[in-house]
């Protein structure tokens, strides 16, 4: 079970919530080179208070979030940093410049993209963001086809199984750490950023989710971060194993905070039994291979809270993908 104490469990409005979530979560994982930080944030009482300002007037941030012209979850997560980093409290350190999503091009071709540039002119200092959130699931490798399958026995999956963790890992500190100080980079930022110092972090959110009825372990290994968020992971014919008396199929763009459902609006109906929960499930799964994100969800006294997140797929998965 996820604990519910964290700061985003404070704020109702959703977005407010996924805000909270995608700033002050856990990392996924952390950064085996000591020059690239992995992002912990801790909230502090200025945060909390634009927080709760926000979620009393969510004008500007549903605004902003309005305007993003893809509803793919990382555009989502990064939509939702460059908002936090433009429009958050306000911070002792001088207002910094900022550059998002910029292409590094090259010969007869696009380079790369980096996430996030922050130029402080005073200090002569550049930072550095790369930014993901990822859902992944643990298998055994030996399940997986054989041309990409991994060395280890074990490894972590998107639902799409060609996405492994490990393969992103890679990308994200072998290959987008490094892109910003190749030459193609630096002919890329603004002639008027002169930096001296270099500041480097992989920003990392989501859920590793177990098999149904494994316990996370206490540590990590490699790179996986210790406080990392966890869920589980089961077929849809094991659907009926599954504890609880109240669930929810969660869309795709409540994959991020665990949700809060009011008892006096429409949503309160997509609170299901298990018996409505596993009909819907044969219904969806009959014409579709897609995995689906559920909530276990427990009873408050003005409405409904996620307690426990499960990822559901296909029986025929991972040969699916």
């Amino acid at each position: 079970m996820q604990s519910t104490d964290q700061i985003w469990t404070e704020y109702r409005q959703p977005l407010v919530r996924d805000l909270a979530w995608s700033i002050f979560s856990p990392p996924l994982v952390r950064s085996s080179d000591p020059a690239i930080a992995s992002n912990i944030q801790l909230p502090d009482a200025a945060d909390r208070q634009f927080l709760a300002a926000l979620q009393q007037q969510p004008a500007p941030l549903e605004a902003w979030m309005g305007a993003a012209k893809s509803t793919r979850l990382g555009l989502r997560f990064e939509r939702l940093w460059q908002f936090w980093l433009t429009h958050g409290p306000a911070r002792p350190e001088p207002r910094l410049e900022y550059l998002f999503n910029l292409q590094v091009p090259g010969k007869g071709k696009t380079l790369g993209e980096i996430d996030c540039l922050a130029y402080d002119p005073g200090a002569g200092a550049l930072c550095h963001r790369e930014l993901a959130v990822k859902f992944y699931l643990g298998i055994d490798s030996a399940r997986l086809p054989p041309e990409i399958q991994p060395d280890a026995a074990f490894c972590w999956v998107g639902s799409n199984v060609r996405d492994r963790l490990d393969l992103k890992v890679r990308s994200l500190f072998k290959r987008q750490m490094q892109i910003v100080e190749s030459a193609a980079g630096v002919a890329a930022l603004p002639t008027q950023w002169h930096w001296q110092r270099l500041r480097r972090e992989v920003i990392v959110r989501g859920r590793l989710f177990y098999p149904f009825g494994q316990t996370p372990p206490l540590g990590a290994t490699g790179t996986i971060h210790p406080a990392h968020l966890h869920g589980q992971w089961l077929p849809l014919s094991a659907i009926h194993s599954l504890p609880g008396a109240h669930w929810c199929i969660l869309k795709r763009q409540q994959w991020f905070a665990p949700i809060r459902i009011a008892a006096a609006t429409p949503e309160v109906s997509r609170v299901l039994d298990p018996q409505s929960l596993e009909d819907q499930l044969q219904k969806h799964f009959y014409s579709s291979n897609q995995a689906l994100q559920i909530a276990r969800m427990g009873g408050l006294s003005d409405g409904w809270q996620e307690l426990e997140r499960f990822f559901v797929v296909a029986d025929q998965w991972p040969s699916t993908t």
